[in-house]
């Protein structure tokens, strides 16, 4: 190789290498552009800090509350306030408080308010036959302005609860036997505090196979879950039937306490057949001016004589 044809490659080389160290610097800085981006996107899902309020979101609170734990009539609001205040050099009136469902409650306590004025923003939810994790919303327009977003997330835990309000067993046979698998759930905020003797009772059914879990969650609650298995053997008695299964439970020195659903089912005749396979065959009538009860019916390859 000659010096020329040497001096022209480390050229070539240097322009190459110089190249590619170009091209991973703006990779580089496309992928820290890039993660800066995400870095900056908020969840508001994921938000359980009190009152959350930064600069991206100057106009979105929320507040989560400690985990409830209520019976069956408990109808109880669970609520929080938020404070609203006006940071701006003029007066600013709200317009009527929008919320998310029917099933919260949420009041300001003024619609107009001065330059530095603060007012109080009330927030509830209704229980009613609500558990796990909740989460409601309300907003409020400022007229000619912002809206501001509130937020209230807790968790409802049922002192007593079976994981189905009812037990079918559906269509079932004469003295055939069926089986249904149910659960029933207890929660306590502290270990102690769930019940330790728990008696099912149910007219026409058995209970069995009994299997019971303890643990803790992760709010600090816990819960004790009950698995088992309902049969039944079919009455004789055709059409509909059913009965109640009560979970009968005490807590330290408590009064016994129940919790009930319902069980139901349907005993079907042994020949249910569709009608448009039922007819009399005018062969098998000796005589017309016999009675009905002499006529012979046939259900498939089954022949049936109603007199018998």
């Amino acid at each position: 190789m000659t010096e020329i044809q040497a001096t022209t490659f480390s050229r070539l080389s240097r322009l190459v290498l110089t190249g590619i160290m170009i091209l991973i610097a703006v990779l580089i800085l496309l992928f820290v552009g890039v993660f800066s981006a995400e870095s900056k996107q908020i969840d508001l899902t994921s938000i359980n800090k009190s009152d959350y309020n930064n600069n991206e979101y100057p106009n979105f609170f929320t507040k989560e509350l400690p985990p409830v734990i209520i019976d069956d009539d408990d109808a109880e609001l669970i609520s929080t306030t938020f404070t609203v205040k006006n940071d701006r050099e003029r007066a600013i009136t709200f317009s009527p408080v929008r919320m998310s469902c029917s099933c919260q409650d949420a009041e300001l306590s003024k619609q107009t308010l001065q330059p530095g004025e603060s007012t109080i923003l009330r927030m509830g939810l209704r229980p009613a036959t609500r558990s796990g994790a909740q989460k409601i919303t309300c907003a409020i327009d400022e007229i000619g302005g912002d809206t501001k977003t509130f937020e209230l997330r807790t968790t409802i835990y049922r002192k007593a609860q079976f994981s189905e309000p009812v037990i079918h067993f559906g269509m079932v046979d004469p003295l055939s036997v069926y089986e249904k698998s149910f659960a029933i759930t207890f929660a306590a905020t502290t270990e102690t505090q769930l019940p330790k003797n728990i008696v099912f009772s149910s007219q026409g059914t058995v209970i069995s196979k009994i299997n019971e879990v303890i643990e803790p969650m992760k709010d600090g609650c816990w819960v004790k879950r009950i698995s088992a298995t309902s049969k039944l053997i079919a009455p004789t008695e055709l059409g509909s039937g059913g009965s109640n299964l009560t979970a009968t439970y005490s807590i330290g020195t408590e009064s016994p306490q129940m919790q009930s659903i319902q069980v139901d089912w349907f005993v079907r005749s042994p020949f249910s057949v569709s009608p448009s396979r039922v007819g009399i065959l005018p062969a098998e009538v000796k005589d017309a001016k016999q009675s009905k009860s002499d006529a012979t019916f046939k259900f498939g390859l089954q022949q049936i004589n109603p007199s018998k």
